[in-house]
């Protein structure tokens, strides 16, 4: 193929302006989001917290700890991110202040033989 194709075709899919549909950060954020909280037991899908996270939509078919799990850490990795582009040092009470809003809708107290948690 000639090099005055391919430039060409180049010129014509930017021209499009199909690279300003996606927006590439949300989509690596979401991806995240969704993978980290599968690890926790969470089987939503990344368009079902697309869904929830941009229009509030609920997925009928997932149980209302697992959105709240997937809410949470959004929340979290949003705190961070803004936390990281800041500069700011990281401290104690910064990740015990990350770790509370990780937890915050579905994190629980637990008594056992071994102590409270």
């Amino acid at each position: 193929m000639d090099a005055s194709v391919i430039n060409d075709l180049v010129a014509e899919y930017l021209a499009s302006g199909i690279t300003d549909e996606i927006d590439y950060e949300k989509f690596y954020r979401y991806s995240v989001i969704t993978h980290s909280t599968s690890i926790e037991g969470s089987t939503m899908t990344q368009l079902e917290n697309q869904q929830l996270f941009d229009h509030g939509i609920v997925a009928s078919n997932r149980s209302i700890d697992e959105q709240n799990m997937n809410l949470d850490c959004k929340e979290a990795y949003d705190v961070a991110l803004q936390w990281a582009t800041s500069h700011k040092d990281y401290s104690v009470d910064f990740l015990c202040r990350l770790s509370a809003r990780i937890m915050r809708r579905t994190g629980r107290e637990y008594n056992t033989m071994g102590g409270h948690l």
